[in-house]
C-alpha cells in the first residue's frame, strides 16, 4: 500500500479543494441584484468551491436562461454537470437547515421578551444602580406593551384580519381590531404601570443634582 507523507497528504487536500467548481447563474442588473444569489455565492465559496459567476444582467436573458433549463426562480446552481437548483436546494444539498416558512416559531416572541428584559433592567440599574427593583417589572411590562404595539401597526390590516379569529369584541365590532394597536400602546405608557412617579430619563435627576438638588438615589427613592 502506498504511504504519504503528512505533508503530501495537505497538499492532496489542497488540491481537493481547489479542484472543486461550482456554476452559477444569479441576476445581477443594474437596478437589482438577487440576494439569494449572493447567498448562494458565499455558501458555495464557504464549502471550498470555487465558483464560476455567471451573471443574467437582463430580464430577458434572465427569461431566456428559465426557459433552456425549465426553471422557474434564479439562482440556479451546477456542480460536475448536474443542476442542484436555487438557494434552499443548495443548502439541502450540503446538509444544512432549511427554514419552513410553514413551521410554527416562538423565536420572534422570545427575541421581544428577551430585548425588552434586558431594556427594563439597564433602565433600572441607570436609575437606581440595581437590576432587581419593582420598577425594573413595571418597565418591562410597558417596553414589552410598547414594543408588540409597533410590531401590530406595522401591517394593521393583517393584524386586525387575524385578531377577528379569536377576539370576541372584534368579531361583534370589526373595527376593533383596527383600534386595538394603538390601545396596546398607549398600555406601554410607563403611568399605566402603577402610576410611575419618577423621572424616566435619569438625566433630568443628574442635572438636577449638578444645580444643587437631591442626588439621583435620594432623589428617586423620595419619589417611589
Amino acid at each position: 500500500m502506498q504511504s504519504f507523507k503528512p505533508n503530501e497528504m495537505k497538499d492532496c487536500e489542497m488540491l481537493d479543494k481547489t479542484s472543486r467548481t461550482a456554476t452559477l447563474y444569479r441576476m445581477v442588473m443594474d437596478t437589482h441584484t438577487c440576494p439569494y444569489g449572493l447567498k448562494a455565492k458565499d455558501l458555495l465559496q464557504r464549502q471550498g468551491y470555487t465558483v464560476e459567476d455567471r451573471w443574467l444582467t437582463t430580464r430577458e436573458q434572465t427569461d431566456a436562461f428559465k426557459a433552456e433549463h425549465g426553471v422557474k426562480t434564479t439562482p440556479q446552481t451546477f456542480i460536475d454537470g448536474a443542476r442542484i437548483g436555487g438557494y434552499d436546494d443548495l443548502r439541502r444539498h450540503f446538509g444544512k437547515m432549511v427554514h419552513d416558512p410553514k413551521a410554527v416559531t416562538y423565536r420572534p416572541v422570545i427575541a421581544v421578551f428577551a430585548v425588552t428584559a434586558l431594556m427594563a433592567l439597564a433602565t433600572s440599574y441607570a436609575a437606581y444602580g440595581s437590576v432587581f427593583t419593582v420598577r425594573a417589572a413595571e418597565w418591562f411590562i410597558a417596553f414589552t406593551m410598547a414594543v408588540l404595539a409597533i410590531l401590530k401597526l406595522q401591517n394593521i390590516e393583517s393584524f386586525s384580519t387575524m385578531f377577528l379569529n379569536y377576539d370576541l369584541l372584534a368579531k361583534r365590532w370589526v373595527h376593533y381590531g383596527y383600534i386595538y394597536p394603538f390601545v396596546g400602546s398607549r398600555r406601554g405608557h410607563p403611568d399605566d404601570c402603577r402610576r410611575v412617579q419618577l423621572d424616566f430619563y435619569p438625566c433630568r435627576a443628574v442635572h438636577r443634582n449638578h444645580r444643587g438638588g437631591l442626588g439621583v438615589q435620594g432623589r428617586l427613592h423620595r419619589q417611589a
